[in-house]
């Protein structure tokens, strides 16, 4: 398939940089995944993956972790989130979406 078509894009910068390193490490560019974006649209003729927004009191909790909020196990108890301990933070982030 030629691809003669051109697709512009504003994104924040940090946000490309920290993306366009991860894509280099898998060989791939953005033209790639856009390509594989769209070709995934066309197919389930949806967005491929949810869109939402994560709750509050999880976006809260890892805004004071992130800020070096020690005790994880205290705020995650405060913020009644005791059932995400031992498990990763992406299976914590899914499940409170």
């Amino acid at each position: 398939m030629a691809k003669t078509a051109i697709v512009n894009a504003r994104v924040d910068r940090e946000l490309k940089d920290n993306v366009d390193k991860i894509l280099k490490h898998l060989g791939l560019t953005a033209s790639d995944v856009i390509n594989m974006l769209y070709a995934q649209i066309r197919l389930q003729r949806a967005i491929p993956f949810e869109i939402s927004l994560p709750d509050e009191k999880l976006i809260d909790y890892l805004e004071k972790t992130a800020t070096g909020f020690t005790d994880n196990a205290a705020l995650l108890k405060e913020y009644g989130l005791s059932n995400y301990m031992g498990k990763s933070k992406r299976s914590k982030i899914k499940e409170a979406q």
